[in-house]
């Protein structure tokens, strides 16, 4: 993505309006871009439209043109859903207008790191219908009409005759938005996550377990002398027990830590902790060892499953749960439509398969070879007046948009979007009249927003095998 005041227009017979003796030809800035199939985001989206970023008053008359551009590469073009010039000079005071431009990063931009989409995900919104009141539905109905009529763009793309897909993307986007927004500050509600966070899981500890119990050992010796260095403190069996540490340190280590002497406390001090460096230099180098030697098993044992444990490999590689169904009886029908039950493990890993595969066989259905009788019934009906078509591509009157809502029942759950039939039901009527004009362009440019094309799946396998039970 290139994007700036580039000084230069592309068209002149477009982007520029005046008299000028500037940008009469593109740059060779533009030239590159042009030649390297990048996409001016702007004229991309809006092929004939005169619109301006500078504009300048030279006595008599006005000088304008467009020299602010979003450029991208080609790879985007099927990603750029809107673009704009913003008239912005109560703002900035600046003689440059807003260039804006909103690309689909859906397939663009993806993570399958499980623990990093879990945090950036949205939490979804439960509406609390049952606790709103008259006066909340009253303030929702209300606020609805405020925030639609103020939605500039979107009352823009909806006043295009034909618009594109990248419009009806942005109009349904903007519905959403306006519509969520609005009920989030009038209607009770509660963020839910889309998954339980999961548990931090520990890193694996490849420190040496030995070594750091030693390192605690000797660290305790050194804190209890320095608390109190006075010889007649310690009494002689703990005196003696220090020194059976120290030798139990010596002898796992292969250190040589002198035994304290009664007499000289302060002075073993700055022996004890020149050892303890030295433990914990050794733990440090032992743990660094570990460490490559379980990268190196891990790698090898990652290899080896691209061959012999692809699904362990799979798993490993997106970050993902160990979760299988289990499979325990299988029901099949003979010749003579009678059924068994098979439970039988061995028998049901010989059935399983071919159960699978006669669900993907295509269905036979022998159209070819109708009876006269389903043969009539398929012919097209000539009986028909060709006159109910003529406003088929209308949009929905009123009547029958009421009637269309009133048929949605209330009781099912909302997509993706998070827009549930009662909140549609309860908007302002002026807001309801943009609806019904959205569907109509529907109808006539038969186009659907991209989002409605997207489902949310949500397969729920066993965490442990299923007995039956």
């Amino acid at each position: 993505m290139i994007l700036g005041d580039f000084n230069s227009v592309i068209d002149s017979s477009l982007d520029k309006s005046g008299n000028s003796r500037f940008y009469k030809q593109p740059s060779s800035l533009i030239n590159f871009l042009l030649n390297n199939l990048y996409i001016d985001t702007y004229r991309f989206l809006h092929p004939q439209t005169k619109a301006y970023t500078w504009r300048a008053h030279r006595h008599t008359h006005t000088i304008a043109s467009r020299i602010d551009h979003i450029w991208v590469s080609d790879n985007w073009v099927n990603e750029i859903m809107f673009t704009s010039i913003e008239n912005t000079d109560n703002v900035t005071g600046s003689d440059h207008h807003l260039v804006t431009c909103m690309l689909d990063t859906g397939d663009k931009i993806r993570n399958f790191n499980i623990a990093s989409r879990r945090r950036r995900d949205k939490p979804r919104i439960v509406y609390d219908y049952k606790s709103a009141t008259t006066y909340d539905w009253e303030n929702y109905r209300d606020l609805s009409n405020t925030v639609f009529a103020d939605d500039r763009l979107l009352l823009k793309s909806l006043s295009k005759p034909i618009p594109t897909q990248q419009d009806v993307d942005f109009m349904w986007k903007s519905i959403v938005f306006n519509i969520s927004e609005t009920a989030k500050k009038t209607i009770p509600h509660k963020p839910i996550p889309y998954r339980r966070p999961r548990k931090p899981i520990k890193l694996l500890d490849v420190r040496p377990t030995g070594l750091l119990a030693k390192h605690e050992s000797l660290r305790r010796i050194i804190r209890d002398i320095e608390f109190n260095p006075d010889p007649t403190y310690f009494s002689k069996m703990e005196l003696m027990d220090f020194n059976r540490r120290l030798d139990d340190i010596n002898t796992t280590i292969e250190l040589s830590i002198p035994h304290i002497d009664p007499a000289d406390l302060s002075i073993w001090i700055p022996t004890g902790k020149h050892y303890l460096r030295l433990i914990k230099k050794i733990i440090k180098m032992e743990t660094q060892k570990a460490k490559e030697e379980a990268i190196s098993r891990r790698l090898i044992q990652r290899a080896e499953d691209t061959v012999t444990n692809q699904s362990r490999m799979l798993s490993s590689i997106l970050d993902r749960d160990f979760c299988r169904i289990v499979i325990d009886r299988i029901v099949t029908v003979d010749s003579n439509n009678i059924p068994t039950l098979h439970t039988n493990p061995d028998d049901i890993l010989k059935i399983a398969p071919t159960q699978f595969k006669a669900l993907t066989h295509p269905r036979q259905h022998q159209f070819d070879s109708l009876t006269p009788e389903w043969a009539s019934i398929y012919s097209p009906l000539q009986h028909i007046n060709d006159n109910i078509y003529q406003s088929l591509m209308d949009p929905p009157t009123f009547g029958e948009w009421n009637e269309a809502l009133n048929k949605c029942s209330l009781n099912t759950a909302p997509g993706i979007s998070g827009i549930t039939y009662l909140l549609i039901k309860k908007l302002h009527p002026s807001v309801h009249e943009l609806l019904r004009s959205f569907t109509g362009k529907l109808y006539s440019t038969a186009l659907i927003p991209t989002d409605w094309k997207t489902s949310q799946i949500f397969p729920i396998p066993k965490p442990t095998d299923w007995n039956s039970t």
